[in-house]
């Protein structure tokens, strides 16, 4: 049995595969509520300018009813301070929240599952490939 993996078949399941990261946050982008927050430094280390980190450690603050609350940025992404952003949130817990940007999907915590699943679907592609016979 000959086993061959066309051109579509190939880009749908890359397609797939992308949308994984948003798949996680389904609950949030469907009924969470949207606001515009702040970057500002890191509240869970207030001493974070004695040990040299005051312009790595930075966080998204954002207002709901009057109360303030905080959305943490994957490690790999930084932010100017003082500049504005998208957040989704839980309207029954803001504490449950997403930044919305390209960076903070996919190079969250949840983008080695795909980056997996992606790196063996290329191999597992390449190798089962349908090659086109040769034009004379």
């Amino acid at each position: 049995m000959k086993i061959e993996i066309g051109r579509n078949t190939f880009f749908i399941v890359i397609f797939l595969i992308l949308l994984f990261p948003l798949s996680t946050h389904w609950d949030l982008l469907l009924f969470g509520k949207s606001t515009t927050g702040t970057v500002v430094p890191h509240k869970r280390h207030p001493n974070h300018s004695q040990i040299g980190l005051d312009s790595k450690l930075k966080t998204l603050k954002f207002n709901v009813d009057g109360k303030s609350y905080y959305a943490d940025f994957p490690n790999a992404i930084t932010y100017d301070m003082d500049s504005e952003h998208d957040v989704f949130y839980n309207i029954e817990d803001p504490k449950e929240n997403l930044i919305i940007s390209w960076q903070s999907l996919y190079f969250g915590k949840y983008m080695i599952i795909p980056a997996i699943i992606l790196f063996i679907w290329l191999a597992v592609s390449y190798a089962f490939w349908k090659k086109r016979e040769p034009r004379y």
